[in-house]
């Protein structure tokens, strides 16, 4: 329950101005901000959150999505909402979940990726989704 509330509540951190805008998986969309602002601090941030333990996630995490808002770079909620899921639920054995390192390196990629690619070339692979706006009620006519 924890996890899907810190979801809700980086939604909320978020900048509802994306709206429409193509969502990104986060480790893209890190990377796109790192691209957008050199010499910000992007790699050290994104580098902190990749080794941060799970209990100071949270922090980092908000952190970020509010740095990728107020640069109007979306994020795709629903799949931030699985990687959390996989980042933050405690094994039953105590263990860490093995899915967290490959998780970790898929976000290392995608920024890589991102951070290196021009706007204008695809992603081969890359898993990011369109939203549609929302459709708009029409206008009265008089």
């Amino acid at each position: 329950m924890q996890i899907w509330l810190l979801t809700a509540g980086l939604y909320a951190y978020a900048d509802m101005g994306t709206e429409g805008a193509k969502r990104h998986r986060f480790g893209t969309a890190m990377g796109q901000l790192a691209r957008a602002r050199p010499g910000g601090g992007v790699p050290a941030r994104f580098q902190g959150l990749l080794s941060a333990e799970p209990a100071s996630l949270p922090y980092y995490m908000r952190e970020a999505v509010q740095l990728l808002g107020q640069s109007g770079i979306a994020l795709d909620f629903l799949h931030l909402l699985e990687d959390l899921l996989v980042l933050l639920r405690p094994r039953r054995d105590g263990r860490d979940d093995p899915r967290r390192s490959q998780l970790l390196l898929r976000w290392a990629v995608e920024y890589d990726r991102a951070l290196h690619t021009p706007d204008h070339a695809p992603h081969s692979g890359d898993a990011d989704v369109e939203i549609p706006q929302r459709p708009q009620p029409p206008a009265e006519s008089s």
